[in-house]
């Protein structure tokens, strides 16, 4: 394998940025430049040449760096067909499409009910999933476009990957989402460790990500909807006769309130 992963962050709105490397040459692809030439200043303190550019979705600290970087790099942009900013790539992507960057695939997935479209890269062979806003460690993105039922979904095709993926999420929200997460399931001692960890490191100054689908299985409430603790924080003596897409559906607005 001659793929490197490395990130800078969190910047501008608590993002990380992700670069893909080629630990054989110089070269470099980068997801979601934000604004504000982050990407390239990673890319000049490494002295990386910029060779591709990939897109999730079109949320502005997503994509706000393309357009400099592809002006100046003269690179190809991969993203999510039909997103409101096709004009920018020149390779559209949906489900069930295969990318290969320096001797490693990705497998691409539409994950809705954060914006539309938004699409994941997954390599098996990393163990590593860049899921943008979807699933956040110990969190989840907003519903801003599509339905609950959407985001639901995104996280259950989320949940089915191998428990060792490392989840290499957008934003910097852990300390943020773990207040919310003991809020809801104050006796979960694995999730009352991973905040501790989370505020710990932070206060060092470096980032809690990535964590792995086995962490956030044990921690974050979106993906333990089927736990009986959180089922009756929500539906008390009713907790066995709802379904996960209504806990979620419950989740998800206390979250919007908290």
């Amino acid at each position: 394998m001659s793929l490197e992963i490395d990130f800078t962050g969190p910047v501008y709105q608590d993002n990380y940025v992700y670069f893909l490397n080629d630990i054989h040459s110089k070269n470099t692809i980068v997801i979601d430049p934000p604004p504000e030439g982050h990407a390239q200043k990673y890319l000049d303190q490494k002295n990386r040449r910029l060779v591709g550019i990939l897109n999730t979705h079109h949320h502005p600290d997503h994509c706000g760096g393309i357009s400099e970087l592809k002006a100046k790099w003269n690179c190809p942009v991969w993203g999510p067909n039909e997103s409101p900013i096709s004009t920018l790539f020149d390779h559209y992507l949906s489900s069930g499409d295969t990318v290969g960057f320096f001797e490693t695939p990705f497998s691409i997935q539409i994950l809705l009910g954060h914006a539309s479209p938004l699409i994941s890269y997954y390599s098996l062979q990393h163990s590593a999933l860049f899921c943008s806003d979807i699933l956040f460690s110990l969190g989840c993105g907003r519903n801003f476009q599509g339905s609950l039922e959407d985001l639901f979904e995104s996280l259950q095709w989320i949940k089915t990957l191998p428990d060792d993926t490392l989840i290499f999420c957008s934003h910097e929200y852990t300390v943020q989402n773990g207040n919310f997460a003991l809020n809801v399931e104050p006796e979960n001692e694995a999730l009352q460790k991973r905040h501790q960890q989370a505020k710990h490191m932070r206060d060092q100054g470096r980032p809690t990500i990535p964590s792995t689908l086995a962490e956030e299985k044990l921690c974050n409430p979106f993906l333990r909807t089927d736990q009986e603790s959180i089922r009756r924080r929500f539906f008390r003596d009713q907790w066995q006769e709802v379904t996960d897409l209504e806990v979620f559906k419950k989740l998800r607005k206390k979250k919007d309130h908290f």
